[in-house]
């Protein structure tokens, strides 16, 4: 369980198997689940008001652990009761977790705190992190946001990224503790260091917004920001091209700059496809190139940005740059095309 929670999928199946094999059905299932993930990374569960939400990092955030999604045979669900009242501590917290979201029958978040107590009382540290999210967020009859905090202290202690990245929230905000800046960093670096993103985030701009205050914070922003860039999340690519550009904590980049505004653009980041139509209209750090400023004018207007640009520079074309700027916008929609076009233009020597 420890190596599925860090995300260890290689050998959490190894063991799983070798449990499987002397017939644990749980384990069995588990193996099933690491062999049928469709999507690689696995989805994050994001818990405001005990709801499951995909979306972009947000420092008020919080996290419930990695679900569990049930893909046990009808044997293995109707088992899982008796080995819960057995003692079994993973069975606790599967138990929990089907009745918490309602996988495999409806939802009863009372009966599910309950389970999951036992597991937390057994160690279990999923179940921590949930408990304590609920204790939190939940209803208020459920609340005791004390309790809920002492939780995710003890789940973090014992390496458990969710909770040292709750911890580290909770510190910035001052909820339920004195607010304290330091210990939100020390918080986020530790469960950082499993690759995930929302720490990553965090802590680059947290380090951000204190930059000016100190060059250690600059080189630290611009650390993390490269590290969550890397892991293609365009946000933090778009910065990290900010960070090249003004020369923040690091010496200016124009190459660098110019890499970074490419990927985040790819990813349709807005902000970078504005940077880049401007940079190409003014023949700023790049050669002048109207035809690409206007196609990225186009993919803008398609994004719901003003028409306004387009007109602005279809009025200092030639024809002919009109007729390459048409023919370039139409190919363009395609990521394939746009990263082609990008390429040529940005791997240009600008000559002096």
């Amino acid at each position: 369980m420890q190596a599925y929670q860090r995300q260890d999928y290689a050998q959490a199946q190894q063991y799983f198997e070798t449990a499987a094999a002397e017939g644990n059905e749980i384990a069995a299932d588990f193996v099933r689940v690491i062999i049928d993930r469709e999507p690689q990374q696995p989805r994050l569960a994001r818990w405001l008001a005990l709801e499951r939400v995909d979306g972009g990092v947000m420092l008020n955030g919080r996290f419930g652990n990695l679900f569990f999604t049930p893909k046990a045979s009808p044997a293995v669900r109707r088992g899982l009761p008796a080995r819960a009242a057995a003692g079994d501590a993973v069975a606790q917290w599967m138990l929990a977790m089907m009745l918490h979201s309602g996988q495999g029958g409806p939802v009863d978040l009372p009966e599910a705190v309950r389970w999951y107590r036992a597991a937390a009382a057994q160690g279990n540290v999923p179940a921590m992190d949930n408990l304590g999210a609920i204790y939190q967020y939940g209803p208020v009859s459920l609340r005791d946001p004390a309790a809920g905090l002492a939780l995710w202290q003890q789940a973090a202690r014992a390496d458990s990224f969710v909770s040292q990245y709750n911890l580290g929230v909770s510190y910035f905000l001052g909820d339920g503790v004195p607010r304290d800046v330091d210990q939100a960093l020390y918080w986020w670096r530790l469960a950082a260091q499993n690759d995930w993103l929302f720490p990553m985030r965090a802590l680059a701009e947290t380090h951000a917004e204190l930059r000016e205050k100190d060059p250690y914070h600059a080189r630290q922003a611009q650390l993390w920001y490269q590290r969550a860039a890397q892991q293609g999340n365009a946000a933090a690519q778009y910065e990290l091209a900010r960070i090249y550009r003004y020369g923040w904590g690091v010496a200016r980049d124009e190459r660098q700059m110019l890499s970074w505004y490419r990927q985040a653009a790819l990813n349709k980041y807005e902000d970078a496809m504005k940077t880049l139509r401007e940079l190409f209209h003014a023949g700023d750090h790049v050669a002048q190139d109207l035809p690409m400023a206007y196609a990225l004018a186009v993919l803008m207007y398609a994004d719901g940005d003003s028409i306004f640009y387009q007109q602005r520079i279809d009025s200092q074309m030639s024809e002919a740059q009109r007729t390459e700027a048409r023919a370039l916008a139409a190919r363009v929609v395609d990521k394939a095309q746009l990263a082609a076009a990008l390429a040529e233009r940005l791997d240009k020597p600008v000559q002096p």
